[in-house]
């Protein structure tokens, strides 16, 4: 395990003193109760002890490979793994991490949510009419459906798979069709929507509230967006292993962290040249993360001129992390990346868990791609059969005139620039 020391920000000792109770009954709760910490942190750190500097020194930062790979260990004594309930990352570096929650963490989560949502919109509620996206749905009768319009009650799914000029028109159909009152869904994804609607002049809608997730939301995007579809939007900045981290406010639009939720803390990373963040859950006792390496990059701070009047003090400004992957196929298709994780994390469960340890695809051309999986032989059930059922998956989106080589490997390694496992490589972006 690496020990890394974070470099000291003003910001990151302000939000350290402000939940400092908080994060020091978290710190107990690890240290009593979970294997993996009681087993790799070497100081006990008594209360009068513990300060910013102290927890620092004391508790090493948790790589995102360590969780993958310790995930059971990070659960609780006091709680019993079945009881808890699941929640699986995308894996966009090739391997999903598989996280836990206890069902009263699950409510808090959500209650938490939703109160930043009727912030912007007072009256909101789960039973209104909304739109939202998905990568991959599971049929009655276990059949895998990544390409579909779907009606479930109040809600209607929007495919995220194929973003094909055709699709986006059909796509839009169903929603003028449905009515929903407000959508959610990833920044990308809602603004090719809004370009595909005002270049088509297609039919309006009016919502009442927009809200963007799972990626980083940019200034055009936001512009684009608000510009469209003539209504509020708001950023949810998120992620499986914590669900909400961030909601920004209707006054100014400053990124608010969730400070009862998590602690946040910024180090300075030398490769990327800027501002990474660190996550500590304040909440989940059952799967507790400190000191996590998320992956995204922003700078904290903590303003002394908020007119906002939001209850929150602490805010992010976000500049860098997850965006999504587009590439286009002959015949004109604009696929999603994230439909490889979609279809990977889906035949695994239906072969066996984690099943597919890892993944890569590469677009080698506009009708070849290089499809790398490494597979889990202790947990895998017939190897032929798994692929047979990738490539039937894949080729729903995709038809059957793009050639698809598939290779079994033993290990996919990560990129030397950056430390990490691309889950999709475009090389003729690079040619």
């Amino acid at each position: 395990m690496k020990q890394n020391l974070a470099v000291r920000n003003e910001a990151n000792v302000i939000f350290f003193e402000h939940r400092k109770q908080q994060i020091y009954e978290m710190y107990r709760n690890c240290i009593e109760n979970v294997p993996f910490y009681r087993n790799r942190w070497n100081l006990v750190l008594a209360e009068n002890q513990f300060n910013y500097d102290s927890f620092t020194a004391a508790v090493p930062i948790l790589e995102k490979n360590e969780a993958k790979q310790f995930t059971d260990m990070l659960i609780s004594d006091r709680y019993r793994k079945e009881e808890l309930l699941v929640d699986i990352t995308s894996g966009t570096e090739g391997t999903p991490l598989i996280c836990y929650k206890s069902k009263e963490e699950r409510i808090r989560c959500s209650n938490a949510l939703w109160k930043k949502r009727r912030e912007w919109l007072r009256d909101l509620s789960p039973g209104d009419k909304f739109a939202r996206f998905y990568t991959f749905r599971s049929g009655e009768d276990k059949s895998l459906i990544i390409n579909s319009v779907i009606y479930k009650g109040n809600d209607i799914h929007i495919p995220l798979n194929d973003m094909s000029s055709s699709k986006l028109s059909e796509y839009w159909a169903h929603i003028v069709a449905f009515q929903p009152r407000w959508m959610h869904g990833p920044p990308t994804a809602i603004a090719r929507l809004a370009l595909h609607i005002n270049q088509m002049e297609l039919p309006f809608h009016q919502m009442e509230f927009i809200e963007l997730n799972g990626e980083i939301v940019t200034k055009d995007q936001l512009r684009l967006i608000q510009e469209s579809f003539r209504c509020k939007v708001a950023n949810h900045y998120g992620s499986r292993e914590f669900w909400a981290l961030g909601f920004s406010c209707e006054v100014d639009g400053h990124l608010h962290a969730l400070d009862r939720s998590v602690f946040i803390e910024t180090r300075y990373n030398a490769n990327f040249q800027t501002n990474e963040i660190l996550v500590t859950s304040l909440t989940n006792k059952a799967w507790p993360l400190v000191r996590y390496r998320l992956g995204d990059m922003a700078d904290l701070h903590h303003p002394e001129d908020l007119n906002c009047g939001a209850k929150e003090p602490f805010t992010l400004n976000m500049h860098g992390g997850r965006r999504a992957d587009y590439f286009t196929l002959q015949g004109g298709l604009m696929i999603n990346a994230i439909l490889f994780s979609g279809i990977a994390r889906a035949v695994s469960g239906m072969q066996g868990k984690s099943a597919v340890s890892q993944y890569q695809a590469i677009k080698e051309s506009n009708n070849l791609l290089t499809i790398k999986l490494c597979l889990n032989k202790e947990s895998l059930l017939d190897e032929e059969a798994l692929v047979g059922r990738f490539d039937e998956e894949l080729r729903k989106i995709i038809g059957s005139e793009i050639k698809i080589c598939y290779e079994i490997v033993d290990v996919i390694n990560p990129d030397v620039r950056t430390g990490k496992c691309r889950d999709f490589i475009d090389l003729t972006l690079q040619l």
